[in-house]
């Protein structure tokens, strides 16, 4: 049983800050196991609309560096391109669930028009980590679960 969120590492752009409510909210999702189902990105609707090499070589060519594992700049280019919605969160390593601290990565994925949520990057993948909606995750802070 958690009872207690602390920040854990802010990542690289992060911004705003998590309140009380946030980490009561977070709390509860994760004393429930309130984990949203994520589907691959290959067994999304629109895979064979868009062409995801091209966003990732537009988002290099946009940052000038390599970003494709980056989901926050996917999810925004995603949503530019398909009017997607941006569903924020947080990825918690499936093998540490239950332990007595967990770290909580700050994650974003898209939901499609059939109301699932999809995973953008290679790197999260949907078999190892598992994903709590919260606005928050937005944030990019990485939090601590104990």
């Amino acid at each position: 049983m958690y009872t207690k969120i602390c920040d854990f590492q802010p990542n690289f752009g992060s911004s705003g800050e998590i309140y009380k409510k946030d980490e009561s909210e977070i709390i509860d999702s994760l004393n429930n196991n309130n984990y949203a189902h994520r589907m691959n990105l290959s067994d999304a609707f629109f895979n064979k609309k868009v062409d995801i090499d091209q966003i990732v070589e537009e988002i290099h060519h946009e940052l000038g560096w390599q970003y494709e594992d980056n989901c926050h700049t996917l999810v925004r280019k995603f949503h530019e391109k398909l009017g997607c919605n941006k569903v924020s969160g947080y990825l918690v390593k499936n093998e540490d669930i239950g332990n007595t601290q967990i770290r909580l990565h700050a994650h974003s994925v898209v939901k499609d028009n059939n109301g699932d949520l999809v995973e953008l990057t290679g790197f999260w993948n949907i078999n190892s980590y598992s994903f709590i909606e919260h606005k928050s995750g937005e944030h990019g802070i990485d939090l601590q679960a104990s």
